[in-house]
């Protein structure tokens, strides 16, 4: 990739955090948390929190805008705009909002994933073929 591509990737990466932006902010103008659809959840933090420990389901996490920890028993995990967390086990977490303002709020979703989901599509793949093959289909 030379360097006008690579800017021009740069840039359509920025006008799409943006857009997403725009529309989490439209979708929660105040601090809380909505199912945009189902199983994906929006939040918007204007201040540094912690949540209390819960088991959390499966799922897919990422950070618009902010940054957050994981704590999973003694690890800490941290993400933000430039990484995001997925576990595929229920897991009891707690999570730590640590950069979030008036001026620029935490914004985050969570897809939460269902247990077919969650299985390694390499395992699933050999099982359908060892039943195509014992049903002489392939």
């Amino acid at each position: 990739m030379n360097r006008t591509e690579a800017k021009r990737d740069e840039q359509w990466v920025q006008s799409n955090r943006e857009e997403l932006l725009e529309r989490m902010a439209r979708a929660l103008p105040e601090d809380g948390w909505t199912e945009a659809l189902e199983d994906l959840f929006l939040a918007r933090v204007t201040k540094p929190m912690e949540s209390p420990l819960a088991l959390y389901q499966p799922a897919f996490c990422f950070v618009a805008q902010g940054g957050k920890q994981v704590l999973v028993g003694e690890e800490v995990l941290r993400y933000d705009p430039g990484h995001y967390l997925l576990f595929t086990v229920d897991l009891p977490v707690i999570f730590r909002v640590e950069e979030a303002s008036k001026e620029k709020p935490y914004f985050g979703l969570r897809l939460d994933l269902a247990p077919a989901a969650t299985r390694h599509p390499a395992g699933r793949t050999a099982r359908q073929s060892r039943l195509r093959a014992s049903r002489g289909n392939g």
